[in-house]
């Protein structure tokens, strides 16, 4: 929970309509978009997390900064009301979540 990404994925429709995506359909499309995205990421992280030169710990650590510059991101652009910056910071977010705090800590060591 310290991730916020229960905060994301909950309020993520209200999150797009305060960056200005009003349309129910947009809205469903991104966050569409965005699933398929965690579920890519995913697949290809749970097969770096065993590389030999990549790892847990790295994964982790790129993971964890991301998911903090994504979130700042997300603030500037509901701050600006700038909608494209909300998406790609959604989109950002979710991947660098999924590359490591989602998938990385949940598998034994």
């Amino acid at each position: 929970q310290t991730t916020a990404i229960e905060a994301i994925q909950y309020y993520i429709l209200y999150i797009l309509a305060d960056a200005g995506v009003e349309a129910r359909s947009k809205q469903f499309g991104i966050l569409l978009l965005i699933g398929c995205i965690k579920v890519v990421v995913i697949v290809v992280a749970g097969r770096l997390f065993d590389h030999p030169r990549l790892g847990r710990k790295p994964l982790l650590t790129l993971s964890n900064a991301g998911c903090g510059g994504c979130l700042l991101l997300l603030a500037i652009a509901t701050a600006t009301s700038s909608a494209p910056l909300a998406i790609l910071a959604l989109a950002l977010y979710v991947t660098f979540f999924s590359l490591g705090a989602g998938p990385g800590i949940w598998l034994p060591a």
